[in-house]
């Protein structure tokens, strides 16, 4: 239910606007909402989770194969991905039981299982407004669980960004490192070993624990005097310095 302003047609006209709150309900909310965690879940594009059917589902596997994807402009599913192949990804319980509910409502193998035609997911962001929610893009949903994956929001430990490359289905692991958000450097580059800790490691030995970082002091630096100057050149003014653009 999405409640908006709206003025009265012939108090505008009067000149005496009359404002009033408007209800209007949301067509189709059960489906809208099954789209919008399924992204957040998989990390599938709009078109690809518009192109999915009962066959691409295995529960045995707990896996759905990403072969197909739905072009808007063209108004077709098409054979491949926008990366021209096809992927494997996992299921989750969120995954599982939404697409058990959509499948039993199936009749036939090859029918499409999200309708992602509806004015609330191709106006996504306007329907964000409407809403009263921030306005994102269904796009920032993909953004979002491939950020979740590789930060390890909300689960045991974060995944390693090849295998968010492996489920987002990116060729190149620069196209995932502009998906993922990163929470900070902190934990990245200081877990790894020193080289005595390598050393203890390849020893058999544990690996010590780290130093605690020193704070190093600010050295004093003395400026000499002209009397000083005068009297170093008297003494070694025999001697030329050699820069390495003199050999």
């Amino acid at each position: 239910m999405v409640e908006k302003e709206v003025c009265r047609p012939h108090s505008k006209r009067l000149g005496k606007p009359e404002l009033f709150l408007k209800r209007f309900r949301t067509r189709n909310a059960g489906d809208l909402y099954d789209i919008v965690l399924f992204a957040l879940r998989s990390g599938l594009r709009k078109g690809e989770i518009g192109a999915l059917t009962p066959r691409d589902v295995n529960f045995e596997s707990n896996c759905i194969v990403v072969r197909r994807a739905y072009s808007e402009r063209e108004g077709i599913v098409k054979d491949t991905t926008k990366g021209k192949t096809f992927r494997i990804i996992e299921m989750n319980e969120d995954m599982r039981k939404i697409l058990k509910k959509r499948i039993a409502k199936t009749r036939a193998e090859t029918e499409i299982l999200f309708n992602t035609r509806t004015w609330a997911i191709k106006n996504f962001s306007k329907y964000c407004v409407k809403a009263g929610v921030r306005e994102i893009h269904f796009h920032s949903l993909r953004h979002t669980c491939l950020t979740n994956l590789a930060n390890g929001y909300g689960m045991d430990v974060p995944l390693p960004l090849p295998q968010v490359q492996k489920i987002a289905g990116h060729r190149d692991i620069g196209t995932t490192m502009r998906y993922v958000h990163t929470d900070g450097i902190k934990n990245t580059g200081s877990r790894q070993w020193s080289r005595d800790q390598r050393k203890a490691v390849r020893a058999g030995k544990e690996a010590p624990e780290a130093q605690p970082k020193v704070a190093i002091a600010s050295v004093p630096i003395s400026v000499p005097q002209p009397s000083e100057i005068e009297s170093a050149r008297s003494r070694y003014g025999h001697l030329r310095v050699v820069n390495s653009s003199d050999s």
